[in-house]
Parts: C-alpha cells; sequence; structure tokens
C-alpha cells in the first residue's frame, strides 16, 4: 500500500523493500501467519489473498490499515501503486498501520547485494553510530536510503489532585 511507515510498523521502525524477483520465492498470507489464516498462496496462486483484500473492503470500508476504501477504490490504488517508483516517504505523515498486512515468507537466503533495493530507516539514527552503520552498509551493497518522517508520541499532562498520600 506504500505507507510511509511501512508495511507493518508494529514489527520495527525500519523496513527493507526487496527486488520484485524476491517475490517469485515467497509465500503469503493475509494477516498474520501464526493465526493460521485459510488465505494463503504465492505470486502465482493469489487469488485467495486478493479475495480475502477485496472482501475486508467491501464488508468493512477498510484494507490493510486504510480507512474508507471500497473494492473499486481499493483496485484503482493497487492498479495505480503496481511498477510506480518508490517516492521518498519523508514528507508523508505514518498511517500507524499495526496489525493489519500480508505477510510474506521468503523462503532462502537474503542477499543485500542481490535482494534489497530499499532501506526505509528511522530519522532518529541520523547522526548516530547506528545511522552511520545503515549509511555504510547502504553503500557497499548499493541499497538506496530513505528516512521516513519519524515517529512521536503527543504527552498529555492533567492536573492531579492528591488528597492524602501522593505517591
Amino acid at each position: 500500500m506504500l505507507l510511509p511507515d511501512g508495511p507493518c510498523p508494529r514489527f520495527g521502525s525500519c523496513y527493507f523493500l526487496l527486488k520484485p524477483e524476491v517475490l517469485r520465492r515467497s509465500t503469503f498470507s493475509y494477516m498474520d501467519s501464526h493465526r493460521n489464516p485459510p488465505e494463503k498462496g504465492t505470486l502465482d496462486a493469489f487469488d485467495d489473498i486478493l479475495a480475502a483484500l477485496l472482501a475486508e473492503s467491501f464488508e468493512r470500508d477498510f484494507a490493510l490499515g486504510i480507512t474508507s476504501i471500497r473494492p473499486k477504490k481499493l483496485i484503482d490504488h493497487l492498479k495505480s501503486s503496481i511498477g510506480k517508483p518508490f517516492d521518498d516517504p519523508s514528507p508523508r505523515l505514518p498511517d500507524r498501520n499495526l496489525d493489519y498486512y500480508i505477510e510474506a515468507q521468503v523462503h532462502g537466503a537474503i542477499h543485500l547485494r542481490d535482494d534489497v533495493d530499499i532501506l526505509v530507516a528511522d530519522p532518529s539514527f541520523k547522526g548516530t553510530d547506528t545511522g552511520t552503520s545503515l549509511e555504510r552498509i547502504c553503500k557497499v551493497f548499493d541499497i538506496d536510503l530513505y528516512w521516513h518522517c519519524g515517529f512521536m508520541m503527543s504527552v498529555f499532562f492533567k492536573s492531579l489532585k492528591c488528597f492524602g498520600t501522593c505517591w
């Protein structure tokens, strides 16, 4: 869905985008495989996954974390996104799609030089040893590096009145 904070930010604030040919050695499940969903497939047998995605958009007006997306709008989005070059995610706000995704399991080794196109990293690593290491890895393995907009938690303080003992 090309969300700026990645396909499933619950599993980390940085993510790789793999080369399209890796799809040929991947299997997919609609939602998390630990739930043993009935919708599973491969790139050549993707009908069950697509059907579950369309059913969710029809029944819930929601798909993969995007609200207000009915089947026609979802199909139009997918058609316009497939094959589109990756856009810098840094100017876009995070979507926080935590629990809705198509899980991909890559079979076999993943090699940075052969299988990875892009690393999208959390800007909190900029100017740190970790950020320097990420930049070096991308340079050595010819991986494009992008920084997303980052995450910030809003904090609200409410005045508390203590009666008796305060902690």
